[in-house]
C-alpha cells in the first residue's frame, strides 16, 4: 500500500490513528509494517519513512522474535478478531537506539481496502513496570524487616469496621488466614484477660482525651499455650468534627527484651546488694567521650547523694585529702607511660559529714591497638573496718606470740630448774638402793628407796617430755643430719624397751626390708620419737604383741610402723591424742600414767624432719602408727642394698 495508490479510506484510517494517544503499527499478512503513527515515531524512535516496508521484528528483542512469529501465526488461524492489553506478559519492544522497554500490546484483525491487516497498539509501561516491582520490592523488605523485627502492622476502619492485618500479624496470633478473617474481636480473644480490660480503658481513654498516639504491652497466648509480649504503637485518626475515622498500628514482639531487661534489672539489684554488703562501689570513665558512670553504691561509698550530684573527677577529688591525691595522680601517668593493665592502691577519703574512711582501688586500664587510653573502669572499697580488724588481729597474735613464748620459757626454765634437785633425789634413792653403800638399812627401807628412785625417773621423764615440748614451741630445736641405721635404732628400741615389754609378758618384735636400712636424720629426735610411740604401745597392750617395721614407700621414702594390739581408740578421739596435754579420761577415771606429750611430742619430731605422722586405730582391737620419711631423706645407694635384716623378738614365744 504505497502513496500514490492510497484510497480515500486508506487516508481516513490514517488520520484516525493519528487521534488514538498510543502507539498504533499496522502490517500486512506478511509481517511489514505497513502504518506507523507519529506516537509509534515516538515510542520506537523511527520515522514512518524510514520503518515502512520492513518486517514488525525490527521493533522487537532479537530472542522473541521467532516467538512472536508464532504468535502471530496462531492468532491469524484463529477466529477471535483481536486480543486486548495484558493478555500477553512480559512483552518487550526495542527502539531505534536499541534500548528494551516493558510494554503492552492489544491486537486486532483489520481489512483496508480489500486487504487483510493486523494493527497492534502498543504501550511503553517501563516506568509503571519499574513502579510496581520497587513496590514489590520494597513490601518485600517491608515483610522482611517486620519478620526480623518482629514487627506486624494493622488497620481498622471505624466507620466499616473493615480490619487488615500484615502477614506477620497472623504469625503473632498463630492464625490461619485462610480460615479466620481479621477483627477486633478475634484480637481481643488472644490477648490474656488481665490485659483485654487493660487495653479497652486506655482505648476509652485515648476516645475521652482524643489523642492521637496510643502505646501499651499486651500479652498474648497462643494456641500451644505460650505467652508473648507485644508492644502496640496506634496512630489515631480524627475527622475535623471529632469522629475517629481509623486507627493505624504495629505490633512488635517484644518478648526477649522485656525478659532480659527484667533479667538485667534483677541482676543489677543483685549487682547493687552485693556491692552494698561489700562497703564496694563501681566507676567507669570514657576517655574519648569524657562520659563518667559511677553506680548507685560508689555515691554512698563517698558519702553522695545520686540524686543531687552528678559524677565527675572533681567530684571525686573533692573527698579525697590532698596528700592522697597524689597518689592518684602518680599511679595514672604511671598507667600513661607504661601501658600497664591495672593497678591497686589505697586512698583516705572525708566525707561530707567529717568521717574518714580509707578506699582500696582496683583500676583496670583499656588500650586501643595503636596505644591509646579507651576507658578506665574500676571498683573502690571501703576498707576502713577490714582495716581495724587486721591491726587489733596483728596485735592479738603479737602478744599471744609473746605470750606463748614466755610460757615455753618459764616451762623451759622451770623443766631445768626441776632437773636439778630431782637428779639429786634420784642419785640418793640409787645409793639408798645399793647395799654396799648404804649397809645398815633394812630390805624394807631399801624397797622405799627404790619407790623413791622409780618415781623420781619418772618425774624426770616428764620433765624432759615438757622440756623438749617447750623447745620446739619456742622454736629452739634443732636438726643434727646424720646418717641413721634403720636396723641399729630397731635394735636400740628394743634394747631399751625390751624389758618393759617382758614384764607385762608381751612379744616385741621388729622387721627391717633390706631396701630401708638408712636415712638421714636427727638420731637423738627419731630415737625419742620411737621411744614414746613404742612406749605408748607397751603401755596401753594387756596381751599380744608390738611390732615395729621399716619398709621402702612408694614415692621412694621410708615408712615406720609401729603396731599393738592394745585397747586401742575411737577414731573420733585420734586427734585428741595428738593434741599437747590431752587425756582421753579424766583424772578420776586414768588408769594410765602420763601427761599427754607422748604422741604430740613424737609428731613434733617427725615433722621437724619433713615428714609425716599417721594414727589409725580401733577400740579395743589395737594401734598402728606410721612415720612416714620423705624420698629426700633417704640415701641414694639405698635401693643397690640388698642385705637382709636380722628378724629381732624379744618376750614369750
Amino acid at each position: 500500500m504505497t502513496e500514490p495508490h492510497r484510497s480515500p479510506e486508506v487516508s481516513r484510517y490514517t488520520q484516525l490513528l493519528e487521534a488514538v494517544g498510543a502507539a498504533v503499527i499496522t502490517v500486512d499478512a506478511d509481517h511489514r509494517i505497513v502504518e506507523f503513527n507519529s506516537e509509534a515515531e515516538r515510542v520506537f524512535g523511527y520515522l514512518k519513512s524510514e520503518i515502512s516496508g520492513q518486517s514488525i521484528n525490527v521493533l522487537l528483542p532479537e530472542g522473541s522474535r521467532s516467538d512472536h512469529d508464532g504468535y502471530i501465526k496462531t492468532f491469524a488461524a484463529e477466529a477471535v478478531q483481536r486480543r486486548l492489553m495484558r493478555e500477553r506478559a512480559d512483552v518487550q519492544g526495542r527502539n531505534k537506539d536499541g534500548r528494551f522497554f516493558d510494554a503492552e500490546v492489544s491486537i486486532a484483525k483489520i481489512e483496508i481496502a480489500g486487504q487483510p491487516l493486523y494493527m497492534a497498539i502498543v504501550r511503553d509501561v517501563s516506568v509503571r513496570k519499574k513502579l510496581e516491582r520497587d513496590l514489590r520490592e520494597s513490601d518485600r523488605h517491608l515483610r522482611q524487616a517486620q519478620h526480623l523485627a518482629g514487627l506486624g502492622s494493622w488497620e481498622q476502619d471505624m466507620v466499616t469496621d473493615k480490619v487488615t492485618w500484615s502477614a506477620q500479624i497472623y504469625q503473632m496470633f498463630d492464625v490461619d488466614p485462610d480460615t479466620q478473617q481479621p477483627s477486633s474481636e478475634l484480637f481481643f480473644s488472644k490477648l490474656h484477660p488481665d490485659d483485654r480490660v487493660h487495653l479497652r480503658e486506655r482505648f476509652n481513654k485515648a476516645l475521652a482525651n482524643r489523642s492521637t498516639i496510643m502505646s501499651t504491652d499486651v500479652r498474648v497466648i497462643r494456641s500451644d499455650g505460650t505467652k508473648r509480649i507485644l508492644h502496640e504503637l496506634a496512630e489515631l485518626i480524627w475527622s475535623s468534627d471529632g469522629q475517629l475515622l481509623r486507627q493505624i498500628g504495629t505490633l512488635q514482639d517484644v518478648t526477649e527484651q522485656r525478659e532480659t531487661a527484667a533479667r538485667l534489672l534483677q541482676s543489677e539489684r543483685l549487682l547493687n546488694r552485693a556491692q552494698e554488703l561489700a562497703h564496694l562501689g563501681s566507676w567507669d570513665h570514657n576517655e574519648a567521650t569524657g562520659e563518667i558512670n559511677w553506680s548507685e553504691n560508689f555515691f554512698k561509698v563517698l558519702g553522695l547523694d545520686s540524686r543531687l550530684d552528678t559524677p565527675s573527677n572533681e567530684l571525686f577529688l573533692s573527698v579525697v585529702p590532698l596528700e592522697d591525691q597524689t597518689t592518684i595522680r602518680e599511679t595514672y601517668k604511671r598507667a600513661i607511660s607504661d601501658r600497664i593493665l591495672s593497678a591497686t592502691y589505697d586512698t583516705r577519703i572525708i566525707r561530707p559529714d567529717g568521717v574518714e574512711r580509707v578506699l582500696r582501688n582496683t583500676v583496670e586500664y583499656f588500650w586501643s591497638e595503636n596505644g591509646d587510653l579507651q576507658r578506665v573502669s574500676g571498683t573502690s572499697q571501703d576498707i576502713t573496718e577490714q582495716l581495724v580488724a587486721e591491726t587489733k588481729q596483728k596485735a592479738a597474735l603479737a602478744a599471744a606470740q609473746s605470750a606463748d613464748k614466755v610460757k615455753s620459757e618459764f616451762l623451759a626454765n622451770m623443766s631445768h630448774e626441776l632437773r636439778t634437785p630431782l637428779n639429786a633425789i634420784i642419785g640418793f634413792a640409787e645409793i639408798l638402793t645399793t647395799a654396799k653403800l648404804s649397809p645398815s638399812l633394812s630390805e624394807r627401807d631399801r624397797e622405799y628407796a627404790q619407790d623413791i628412785r622409780d618415781s623420781g625417773l619418772h618425774l624426770l621423764d616428764i620433765i624432759n617430755d615438757v622440756l623438749d615440748f617447750s623447745r620446739l614451741e619456742a622454736g629452739s630445736a634443732d636438726i643434727r643430719d646424720e646418717t641413721i641405721d634403720t636396723r641399729a635404732l630397731a635394735a636400740w628400741v628394743v634394747k631399751i624397751l625390751g624389758d618393759k615389754a617382758h614384764a607385762k609378758n608381751l612379744r616385741l618384735t621388729t622387721d627391717i626390708q633390706p631396701q630401708a636400712t638408712q636415712f638421714r636424720g636427727d638420731l637423738r629426735l627419731i630415737r625419742q620419737a620411737l621411744l614414746n610411740i613404742v612406749g605408748n604401745a607397751i603401755k596401753f597392750t594387756v596381751s599380744g604383741e608390738i611390732s615395729l617395721s621399716v619398709r621402702r614407700s612408694d614415692d621412694g621414702g621410708l615408712v615406720l610402723a609401729v603396731s599393738d594390739t592394745g585397747i586401742g581408740m575411737r577414731p573420733e578421739d585420734i586427734p585428741a591424742a595428738l593434741t599437747p596435754f590431752t587425756q582421753l579420761e579424766n583424772s578420776l577415771q586414768r588408769q594410765y600414767e602420763g601427761v599427754g606429750l607422748g604422741f604430740p611430742l613424737a609428731k613434733r619430731f617427725v615433722e621437724l624432719h619433713g615428714g609425716v605422722l599417721d594414727v589409725a586405730s580401733e577400740l579395743q582391737k589395737g594401734t598402728t602408727v606410721t612415720i612416714g620419711v620423705p624420698a629426700w631423706r633417704c640415701s641414694d645407694q639405698e635401693s643397690e642394698r640388698r642385705l637382709h635384716s636380722p628378724m629381732i623378738t624379744i618376750g614369750p614365744t
